[in-house]
Parts: C-alpha cells; structure tokens; sequence
C-alpha cells in the first residue's frame, strides 16, 4: 500500500519561510469579490462575500512575509481596490447593496435603517481598521437623533435607536473629556 502525507491546510510556519502558499492570493480574493458584485444578491453571494472578507482579514495578521516579498496586496492598493469607482459600485456588501469604504460605519448596528454598517462578524476589525470605516462619532450621533426628532411619531425601533444614540454620545463624551483632561494635565 502507498503511503500518502498529508498537506497543511494554509500556509504556517513550515511553509512560510521558503515562500510556499496555500489557498488564493489576495488579488483571487479581490477578484472573486469583483465578480460577485455582477451577480444579483442572494444569501449565498452575502455568504461567500462574507467569507472573502474573513479570508482577507486572516491575511492581514499573517502577510508580512508576502509583503516583503511583493507578493501580498498592500494596504493602499486593498484600500483602493475596495473604492467605488465611477459606475460600479465599491466591494463592500451592507445591507443588500455594494458601497464603498467611505460610506458604511463599523460596529454594533447601534442606528438600525438610519445609517450602513459593515458587517459586524467577529474577526474583521482589522481589514475595517485597514480600510479606514470609521466608528459612529458624536456627530453621526446627533444627526441620527435630529433625524428621529423631525418625525411626528417615534416607532418602537426608534426608541431602541435613541437609547443606543444617546449611550454613544455619551461614551464620546466622556472619552472627550478625559482626553482633555489628559492634555490640561501635562
């Protein structure tokens, strides 16, 4: 009988070092997510894009060796590939539609139907971080709780949104003043 080895599932530390990976490249994923966006949005298409940004995410904790080596995707050309650009929209998928980086916010969806968010999955923070969507400030904030208040009736999920709102803007508001109070201290 033949013996047969068996092969690491991605690369790690044996295979890193003399250049071998396993698994798509970063351009295959950024190309796989190009494609998808052509494709109507389904369940499986969010779920494979999902996927891709997971893949992508692990890649940034363990490329530094394909970044020296240029065969990894830098983050300015990672930030870019996922811009929108004229006619087409960018490549990150929320809320059923295609937006770019600039036009989502990241975490908790603490504002419901009144802003996009990026898809809060547990381990994407870094390629969010990478690709610079920010956080909801103060003022996403109060303009959320401005939008609210020029309705005649809040519905039951508006009032779920003006507590979060409000907890926030308060948590900002505290982060604020103790930084001031750092500075006014030194």
């Amino acid at each position: 009988p033949r013996q047969t080895r068996s092969c690491p599932s991605d690369s790690g530390p044996a295979t890193a070092p003399i250049g071998i990976r396993l698994g798509p490249s970063g351009d295959d994923l950024m190309e796989r997510l190009q494609d998808l966006r052509d494709k109507p949005v389904t369940q499986a298409v969010t779920d494979q894009v999902h996927t891709i940004y997971q893949l992508l995410a692990a890649d940034l904790r363990s490329n530094t060796v394909d970044l020296k080596a240029g065969r990894a995707l830098t983050p300015q050309r990672l930030r870019n590939a996922f811009r929108a650009s004229p006619g087409r929209g960018g490549l990150l998928l929320a809320d059923d539609k295609w937006h770019s980086p600039e036009a989502v916010l990241r975490g908790p969806r603490i504002f419901g139907e009144y802003r996009v968010f990026a898809p809060h999955i547990s381990g994407l923070e870094p390629l969010w971080a990478l690709l610079a969507i920010p956080e909801p400030s103060a003022k996403d904030c109060v303009e959320v709780l401005r939008e609210i208040a020029r309705k005649s009736t809040p519905s039951p999920s508006d009032r779920g949104v003006i507590v979060m709102a409000f907890r926030s803007l308060g948590s900002r508001l505290i982060e604020f003043h103790s930084q001031n109070k750092t500075v006014a201290a030194s």
